[in-house]
């Protein structure tokens, strides 16, 4: 549960510090939109994080974790080669709301059984683990990220592409290691 959260982190962060810089000296985007293009991608995350919940509950939150990565992945794949296609303020606003919310909603499934693994006596002590693990991959996620990317002198990035290909595959070792997990609850509930 430990490495799925650091992974799952990975697949949602590597390419987010770099997110601002592409869009300013490689698109050409004003600092000035950057302020609405967050505010619409957050108030939608904020209202699909609601929607992924009741899913979850209602449906299986395995499968809502495995669709959420996926598309994730399709998300961060668009971001890092389509985008300076279409230099359209809409469509990246449209890139960027989905890539927010498709990292973000799938930390609600993978929370409904993660909360699964601890038993009562060891919660306290896996969440600490969580939390640390949580934080220590945000930062990590940035270092690592940034050890692709080389700035031109003209202020823009080079190698936001490959390190989508990267966050790609932390998303899809994540499905790997959500799969493991659920026959890893479903033997222990078998135990018990």
């Amino acid at each position: 549960a430990l490495v799925l959260n650091f992974f799952t982190i990975l697949g949602g962060i590597t390419v987010t510090p770099f997110v601002n810089p592409y869009y300013i000296f490689n698109l050409g985007m004003s600092v000035h939109d950057l302020p609405l293009m967050f505010l619409i991608s957050g108030a939608c995350t904020i209202i699909m994080t609601q929607l992924f919940g009741f899913l979850s509950d209602k449906v299986n939150a395995y499968s809502v974790f495995i669709v959420t990565v996926l598309l994730n992945i399709v998300s961060v794949f668009i971001m890092t080669n389509y985008v300076n296609s279409f230099h359209s303020f809409a469509f990246i606003i449209f890139v960027n709301t989905l890539l927010t919310i498709f990292k973000s909603v799938g930390y609600v499934p993978a929370m409904t059984f993660i909360s699964k693994i601890p038993t009562k006596e060891s919660r306290d002590v896996f969440f600490s683990y969580f939390s640390v693990i949580q934080n220590f991959s945000i930062g990590f996620a940035a270092v690592f990220g940034g050890l692709f990317i080389t700035t031109q002198k003209d202020f823009s990035i080079k190698g936001f592409d490959n390190l989508g290909y990267i966050a790609c595959l932390f998303n899809l070792i994540s499905i790997i290691l959500v799969l493991y997990l659920k026959s890893y609850l479903k033997r222990k509930k078998s135990l018990s």
